[in-house]
């Protein structure tokens, strides 16, 4: 033997029934079904280039449709300028108001994250 055939890796070959192949595919959830099987025999998948596991994203359009409309809809603006109104003092309200605009802005600021890591974008 040569010493390329000495280390090239043969390919494995798995034969499922119909049901088998369905679960499988099912608990991969998305994943590629090699890297599932991979993943669950072997654990974490140890010196790959990239650990990381790229989940597709099914709406992928929608989602940047999405993140757009929250960006052109200032929301998260408007919410910062009441914010700013109020600790200035140009806009009395309450405490529970108060909190409540606080608690707004970070949820905007929380689903934009979101969007852009589904999106596998940096931000």
């Amino acid at each position: 033997m040569s010493k390329r055939q000495n280390n090239c890796v043969k390919p494995l070959s798995l034969r499922l029934n119909f049901e088998q192949r369905s679960t499988l595919e099912q608990e991969a959830d998305g994943l590629p079904l090699s890297t599932y099987i991979k993943l669950r025999l072997f654990g974490r998948l140890k010196g790959t280039k990239d650990t990381r596991i790229h989940r597709p994203i099914k709406d992928k359009q929608e989602l940047g449709a999405l993140l757009g409309k929250l960006g052109q809809s200032r929301i998260s603006a408007n919410l910062q300028e009441l914010a700013d109104a109020v600790k200035s003092g140009s806009l009395v309200i309450d405490e529970q108001a108060s909190s409540a605009l606080s608690e707004a802005i970070q949820d905007i600021s929380d689903m934009r994250q979101l969007l852009v890591a589904a999106l596998g974008l940096r931000n």
